[in-house]
C-alpha cells in the first residue's frame, strides 16, 4: 500500500476567534473523507458520470436516427417503386434514356439553367433579410454551387451550409447554416403556396387534371392558402409574440414540456420579398418541369399543363421526404398521379432528367467548391447605416441638422444613419415594408444624390424608400424619379428675431393671454427638476395620456424623463401646482416644439403662454421655433387640376381622414393664433401601391409605438443629476406673485 500526505486545515471557534490546525492524512484517511463527500475514489466513475452517460447515448441515436431517417424513408419508398414497376424491362428502358433527341438535351439544359438561376436568387433574398452584406451575384453564386450539391448528396442543412461557408469565406459558420436554414424554410413556403394557387388555377380550367387524389389536394390547396393569407398578415401587422392558449399551454404541461403563453416571433420579411421568393419559387419549379417535360419521350403524348401540377405535387413529397435528390417519394408520386402515361417512357423520361437536373450540376458545384472563392469584405458603400454604436458622429449630427427633430434618435423609434463614401446622412425610421426617412438629409448637398442613397439602402434591405414631412426641394426631386408625391402635412413657424405679439393678426393669441394673466399663471424655464416636480409632470402626462388614448411616437415625440434633460423644458403654474408643461428640441439652427401636456380644466392660455415663453426665451439670432407640423387640409386637387381617383385617391382620402382623427382641427386652430410662417411638408414614394404600403406602416408606427429602450435616451444613469442646478423664471410674459428667479415653494 502507497502512502502519501495530504495536509487540510480544520477550522474551530473559541471565545477568541478563529483557530487553525493542521493535520496530515493517509491516502486511506483521505478515501474517506472523499467519500464522505460523495466523491468518489480514484478510479472510480462519479454517479454524475454515471447519469451523463446514458443522456449521451440518447442524443447520439437521437443524431443517427435524424439522419438516416431520410435514408431509411427513400428505401421504403424505393422497394415500393420496384414492386409496382417490376413488369418493365430495365433494358428496354434505359435504351429509351438513349434514344433522347439532341435538341431534347439542348432544351433541358436550358431549363435546368433557368432553374439554378431562380435558385441562385433565393440566396441573395436572404442575404438581404439578413443583412450580411454579400453582394448579390457572389451570394447567387454561392447558393446555385450549395443547391446543386446538397439536393443530390442529401443532408441539405449539413451540406447547403458547409457549401455556402466555402463559397462564402467572409461569412461564419454558424452565419451559413442560418441561411441555409431559412433558404429552405422560404423555399418549403413558396413551394406550398406556388401549389396551391397553381392548383387553384389549373382545376378551374382543367377540372380533370387535379380529380385524384382530393384528399391530397384539398389538403395541399388549405395549407397553401393558409399560409399565403398568414404570411401578409404578419407582414403587415407585424406581430412580436404570438399568443399560445391556456388549454394549449396546460397540456403540453402536462403530457409534453412546459411551454411559455407567448412565443417571441421573428421579424416577418416585407411583402417585396416575399412576393419575390414566391415568383423565384414559380419560376425554379416551372423551368424544372420544363426540363423534364422536354426529356420525355414522344410516346407519353403528355402536354405541359397536365404534367406541371402533378409535378409540383411529386417535387414537394420529395422535399419533405429530405431523401437524397427526392428520390423514391419523386417518382411514387408522379406514377400514382399520372396513370394514363405509360411507366416505361415515363420511367426514361426520369432518369433522363435526373442526369440533366440532379448529377450535371452537381459535378459542376464539387468542382466549384473545389476552387472557392477569395474572401471579400462586404460591400457597404454609399449605404445608410446606423450610427448608434458612434455615439459623438450622431450627436454632431443631429446639433448640426437643418431641424431639431433630429433630436428624435435618442428615443430609439428612428435612428441616425450615414453612408459612408456618399457623405449623405438621413433620420430614417425602419418598419415592416419600408424604410422612411424624415424631413431632409441631415448632411447633403444634393436631394438627387440623397434619394438614390435612400433608394439603394431601401434595396439592400428589400423595402421600399419613402421620404415623409420632406421639403419641396427633395419631393422635386422624388417626382422626377417618377415617385407619387402628395401635400401631407404644413410646418408653422416663428421668427424669435422678429416676434412682435402686438400685431393685429396675433390679436386672439392676446385676448388667451389675458385670460391665462387673471389667473395669476407663472411659467417657468426649468434646468433642473426636483423630486416633486418629476412626480408632478409624471402626473400631468399620465392624466394626457389617458384622456388622449395614449402617446403617438414614430415622427412625434414621448414623455421620458430622461430624454427631457436634452430639451428645453417651460413649465406652469397656479397657486404653486404645476398644470401644464412644455419641451421643445432645439440644436444650433431651430427649436421645435415637442410635448404639450396639462392637467384637465387648467386656465385658458396656458399652452399659450407656454409657447409664448419660449419664443422670448429663444436666442434672438437667424435662429427659427417651429410649431412642428399640423394637419394639411385636403385640396380638390392633388398634383393635377383635376381629382384624383383609383388607389392614389383611396390613399389620399384615408390619409386625410387619419390625420384630422390624429390630431384634429383644434391643434391647426391653435397653432394658427401664432400668425405663423407655414411651410408644406411633403409624402413621397415608389407609385401609390408602395407609398400606400409605406403609409399603413407609418400609421401603425405613429399610433403604436414600442417602448422607449433604456439607456439608448441617455448615458447618463441619475436623472437629477441630467439637470444643470438653477432654474429661469419667464417674469416679463406673465407678471406673478413670485419674486423674480424663485419658484412657487409647492412647485
Amino acid at each position: 500500500m502507497r502512502w502519501g500526505l495530504n495536509s487540510i486545515k480544520i477550522s474551530n471557534r473559541n471565545g477568541t476567534g478563529p483557530v487553525h490546525h493542521t493535520q496530515f492524512l493517509s491516502s486511506d484517511q483521505d478515501a474517506g473523507i472523499t467519500h464522505s463527500r460523495n466523491v468518489p475514489p480514484r478510479g472510480q466513475a462519479s454517479p454524475h458520470q454515471h447519469s451523463a452517460i446514458p443522456f449521451l447515448r440518447r442524443m447520439a441515436y437521437r443524431q443517427i436516427f435524424r439522419q438516416a431517417l431520410p435514408l431509411i424513408i427513400a428505401g421504403a419508398f424505393i422497394l415500393f417503386l420496384f414492386r409496382q414497376l417490376d413488369h418493365l424491362d430495365l433494358v428496354a428502358v434505359f435504351a429509351m434514356t438513349r434514344e433522347v433527341a439532341p435538341h431534347q438535351w439542348f432544351g433541358a439544359l436550358i431549363f435546368t439553367v433557368i432553374s439554378f438561376m431562380a435558385v441562385g436568387r433565393y440566396d441573395a433574398v436572404v442575404h438581404r433579410i439578413l443583412r450580411t452584406g454579400v453582394p448579390a451575384r457572389r451570394a447567387s453564386q454561392a447558393g446555385m454551387v450549395a443547391i446543386a450539391v446538397s439536393q443530390t448528396t442529401g443532408f441539405g442543412l449539413f451540406t447547403g451550409a458547409l457549401s455556402r461557408f466555402r463559397m462564402l469565406p467572409e461569412l461564419t459558420l454558424w452565419k451559413a447554416t442560418q441561411m441555409t436554414a431559412v433558404v429552405a424554410v422560404t423555399f418549403l413556403s413558396g413551394w406550398v403556396v406556388a401549389a396551391a394557387l397553381t392548383l387553384l388555377v389549373f382545376g378551374a380550367f382543367t377540372p380533370s387534371i387535379i380529380g385524384s387524389p382530393p384528399g391530397l389536394i384539398f389538403l395541399v390547396t388549405l395549407i397553401g392558402i393558409s399560409v399565403l393569407v398568414f404570411s401578409l398578415a404578419a407582414s403587415l401587422l407585424q406581430p412580436k409574440h404570438l399568443p399560445i392558449p391556456k388549454v394549449l399551454t396546460q397540456i403540453f404541461a402536462k403530457y409534453v414540456v412546459p411551454i411559455p403563453h407567448r412565443i417571441a416571433l421573428p421579424s416577418i420579411p416585407p411583402i417585396t420579398i416575399l412576393l419575390s421568393v414566391l415568383v423565384l419559387t414559380l419560376i425554379d419549379t416551372v423551368a424544372a418541369c420544363g426540363a423534364l417535360w422536354a426529356l420525355l419521350p414522344e410516346t407519353t403524348n403528355l402536354d405541359f399543363m397536365t404534367l406541371f401540377p402533378v409535378f409540383l405535387l411529386a417535387f414537394g413529397l420529395g422535399l419533405i421526404c429530405g431523401s437524397p435528390a427526392g428520390v423514391g417519394p419523386f417518382e411514387v408520386a408522379l406514377f400514382a398521379l399520372l396513370p394514363m402515361v405509360a411507366d416505361g417512357p415515363l420511367l426514361a423520361g426520369v432518369l433522363a432528367w435526373r442526369m440533366v437536373y440532379y448529377i450535371i450540376p452537381a459535378i459542376l458545384g464539387i468542382g466549384a467548391l473545389a476552387f472557392g472563392q477569395h474572401r471579400i469584405s462586404p460591400a457597404r458603400e454609399g449605404r445608410l447605416e446606423d450610427t448608434q454604436k458612434r455615439s459623438q458622429p450622431r450627436a454632431l449630427l443631429i446639433d448640426s441638422a437643418p431641424f431639431a427633430e433630429a433630436a428624435l434618435a435618442w428615443q430609439g423609434q428612428v435612428q441616425v444613419a450615414s453612408a459612408s463614401g456618399a457623405s449623405c446622412s438621413w433620420l430614417i425610421g425602419e418598419t415592416g415594408q419600408a424604410l422612411t426617412a424624415l424631413r431632409d438629409p441631415l448632411a447633403s448637398n444634393c436631394p438627387d444624390t440623397a434619394l438614390q442613397v435612400l433608394i439603394r439602402s431601401a434595396r439592400a434591405r428589400g423595402k421600399l424608400p419613402c421620404l415623409y414631412k420632406c421639403s419641396a426641394r427633395m419631393a422635386q426631386a422624388a417626382r422626377k424619379r417618377g415617385w407619387a408625391v402628395f401635400r401631407v402635412a404644413e410646418e408653422a413657424w416663428v421668427t424669435p428675431a422678429t416676434w412682435d405679439l402686438n400685431t393685429p393678426s396675433r390679436r386672439g393669441l392676446r385676448r388667451k393671454l389675458r385670460k391665462a394673466k387673471k389667473s395669476d399663471l407663472q411659467v417657468y424655464e426649468v434646468n433642473h427638476l426636483t423630486a416633486i416636480e418629476q412626480k408632478s409632470i409624471r402626473d400631468i402626462n399620465a392624466a394626457w395620456t389617458s384622456e388622449n388614448g395614449g402617446e403617438r411616437g414614430f415622427s412625434m415625440g414621448r414623455f421620458c424623463i430622461q430624454h427631457l434633460s436634452r430639451q428645453k423644458l417651460f413649465i406652469a403654474c397656479e397657486d404653486g401646482r404645476i398644470t401644464a408643461f412644455a419641451s421643445f428640441h432645439h440644436n444650433q439652427r431651430e427649436w421645435a416644439l415637442d410635448l404639450m401636456r396639462h392637467r384637465p380644466g387648467c386656465a385658458d392660455g396656458t399652452m399659450q403662454a407656454l409657447i409664448v415663453a419660449a419664443i422670448d426665451a429663444a436666442p434672438k439670432t437667424d435662429l427659427r421655433l417651429s410649431l412642428a407640423a399640423m394637419p394639411c387640409p385636403r385640396p380638390s386637387a392633388e398634383t393635377q387640376g383635376e381629382p384624383m381617383g383609383g388607389i392614389g385617391g383611396l390613399f389620399l382620402t384615408n390619409w386625410h381622414r387619419f390625420s384630422a382623427r390624429l390630431q384634429g382641427q383644434g391643434l391647426r386652430q391653435f397653432k394658427q393664433s401664432f400668425a405663423p410662417n407655414i411651410t408644406t411638408l411633403y409624402m413621397a414614394g415608389p407609385g401609390w401601391v408602395g407609398l400606400t404600403l409605406a403609409g399603413f406602416d407609418i400609421c401603425r408606427a405613429i399610433t403604436s409605438p414600442p417602448k422607449i429602450p433604456t439607456g439608448s435616451v441617455s448615458g447618463k444613469t441619475s436623472i437629477t443629476d441630467q439637470f444643470p442646478r438653477g432654474s429661469n423664471m419667464i417674469s416679463t410674459l406673465i407678471p406673478s406673485r413670485a419674486n423674480g428667479n424663485s419658484r412657487p415653494p409647492n412647485a
